[in-house]
């Protein structure tokens, strides 16, 4: 086979041109449930891969659902594995079974998600309301191993279940939904808030002003990162992530040093964080700051080792600024003040139920960034690739931040929290 895509067309029959459409609204995803990137498959001969370093195993004999993107891995890194597949005559479409406002008391709904960090936590409310309306409901939830650290302690959960999931326990669920596609492939999620768009694709309807997360930490992470800070004698601080998970929603140098200056300027102490594999990005970030404001800023990513610190790093600062990632949501769990730098999405379509929230983003579009033909921001693109119209390989939305009103936003939080 030349490609993939043959790949998928020939052994699993699956329409590859209609996976990559972008559906109008959730009605019309419900119509078109083919459209979802996961098949079945027979596993003839054992093997395990490992899923953002987490071992997966698939056991001989067993029917497992699996994401397309993960046989997009193998069909790429481990070929030979392919052979150990045996398709199926079971179509996904057919064995997903949608919830639509039914007593779920004494059910068991099966509800699976892959995603990052912030996908999840756009569902954890509506988890918490089904648990509301039916408290005999048995909710188990599937995702891949590294995000069972966030989800392992919420009290809406009954059973964490693993992605690629076992075909028999999937089909012992009164229920079986999944939410991949539902920000990704609608046109509506480019308008409508994540934990609205989640909570209607379960048929919910339920109160916007209860559509927040509610996270906890784990006492052994928050006496290690108390250390941590006694050990730099830092107290009051503000937490800084300067990288979302992709280089599309990663502002660049220039913002954060103008975020920077304004608290320093103040004597006001900053951890600046991120995964331990890129100190080096905040050292770089750092060597801008002016040498007498160093003292007051603290790269502390090798101490990031698991969520579970970075969630506590989060809990203990007075405020988090960071780009359309993992840690504004974090932050709004965990009820901090939060301020989001957004471009290429919308920031109301992820923060606007956050009660202690504001986010930035591009005015109209300036004359150097007229080229780019989603007017200069919220292009709403869901790729791991840089901005079409990237400048030194920053989208280009971001060049166009207005500063002025970023200053007053970062006044609004100062007053309120350091006076």
């Amino acid at each position: 086979m030349n490609s993939f895509n043959d790949y998928l067309e020939n052994v699993f029959h699956l329409d590859v041109k209609k996976m990559e459409i972008i559906f109008k609204d959730l009605n019309d995803l419900k119509l078109n449930l083919d459209a979802f990137s996961f098949v079945v498959a027979k596993i003839k001969k054992q093997f395990s891969i490992y899923i953002n370093k987490k071992e997966v195993i698939f056991q001989e004999g067993k029917k497992y659902i699996i994401p397309i993107y993960i046989l997009y891995d193998l069909f790429n890194i481990k070929n030979e594995y392919l052979g150990y597949l045996d398709k199926t005559d079971v179509k996904f479409s057919d064995i997903l079974k949608l919830y639509n406002d039914e007593n779920l008391n004494n059910k068991t709904i099966l509800l699976f998600r892959t995603g990052g960090i912030g996908d999840l936590i756009f569902i954890q409310p509506s988890l918490f309301e089904i648990k509301r309306r039916f408290p005999s409901c048995k909710i188990w939830f599937a995702t891949i191993p590294s995000n069972f650290d966030l989800i392992k302690n919420w009290s809406c959960i009954d059973q964490i279940l693993t992605i690629p999931i076992e075909y028999d326990i999937f089909m012992e669920a009164d229920f079986r939904v999944s939410f991949h596609g539902v920000i990704e492939k609608t046109k509506q999620a480019e308008k409508e808030n994540a934990y609205i768009l989640f909570n209607k694709w379960l048929n919910l309807n339920s109160d916007v002003k209860k559509l927040y997360p509610k996270l906890e930490t784990e006492k052994n992470n928050d006496k290690y990162i108390q250390k941590i800070l006694k050990k730099f004698q830092i107290k009051d601080y503000i937490y800084i992530q300067p990288n979302a998970s992709v280089v599309l929603r990663t502002p660049g140098l220039t913002t954060w040093l103008y975020i920077i200056s304004y608290f320093v300027d103040q004597k006001k102490q900053i951890i600046i964080n991120t995964k331990p594999e890129h100190k080096k990005m905040v050292d770089y970030i750092i060597s801008f700051v002016k040498p007498q404001y160093r003292q007051y800023i603290f790269n502390l990513s090798e101490y990031s080792t698991s969520l579970g610190k970075m969630m506590s790093f989060i809990k203990f600062s007075n405020l988090v600024i960071a780009p359309d990632s993992s840690s504004i949501h974090l932050a709004a769990g965990l009820n901090k003040y939060v301020y989001g730098i957004y471009g290429p999405f919308p920031g109301e379509i992820r923060m606007s139920t956050y009660k202690k929230a504001k986010w930035i983003e591009p005015d109209s579009p300036k004359e150097k960034i007229i080229q780019c033909k989603y007017g200069g921001k919220h292009c709403c693109l869901h790729t791991s690739s840089p901005c079409p119209y990237n400048i030194k390989n920053i989208s280009a939305c971001f060049y166009n931040l207005n500063y002025e009103k970023m200053y007053k936003d970062l006044d609004h939080f100062y007053n309120r929290i350091f006076k």
